[in-house]
């Protein structure tokens, strides 16, 4: 892990630091006056508030985090897509989604796709094939 020094003043969103033996994620850094700035900080502990002088000096660790809310395909795990989250606390979490069993009509071979019509190839419905007729307005209507 690489590790960099950066003035408060120059913190921005989703940077990590180290500062008093503690690891912070910055939330949000706003400037109050000429010689302070108002860090809100995401901590092990919860949420914060820090007011620390411009001049300070912080070590940046520089963890790759990963990119929220982007979904992903997991490989042999227990569901088939995954998406990192920013929970109430303000960790990244992983949440797993999706039927693994499920097939996707990218992953079903040519031949079982156009053989639709067959019978015997098991699917998922929902609902009939055809519609013997819809009523519209109050008036039956063939299809």
């Amino acid at each position: 892990m690489k590790m960099v020094n950066k003035k408060i003043e120059n913190l921005i969103e989703d940077d990590n630091f180290v500062h008093d033996g503690e690891t912070y994620f910055v939330l949000e850094n706003t400037s109050i006056s000429n010689s302070f700035n108002e860090v809100k900080v995401a901590s092990e502990d919860g949420n914060h508030n820090l007011r620390l002088r411009k001049t300070c000096v912080v070590t940046l660790s520089e963890k790759k985090t990963p990119k929220l809310n982007k979904p992903f395909r997991t490989s042999g795990g227990p569901k088939k897509f995954s998406v990192h989250v920013r929970n109430s606390k303000g960790n990244i979490v992983k949440v797993n989604f999706g039927d693994p069993i499920w097939k996707s009509s990218a992953t079903i071979p040519r031949e079982e796709r156009t053989s639709a019509h067959d019978t015997t190839v098991l699917t998922r419905q929902t609902r009939p094939r055809q519609v013997i007729g819809v009523v519209r307005c109050g008036r039956r209507v063939s299809q």
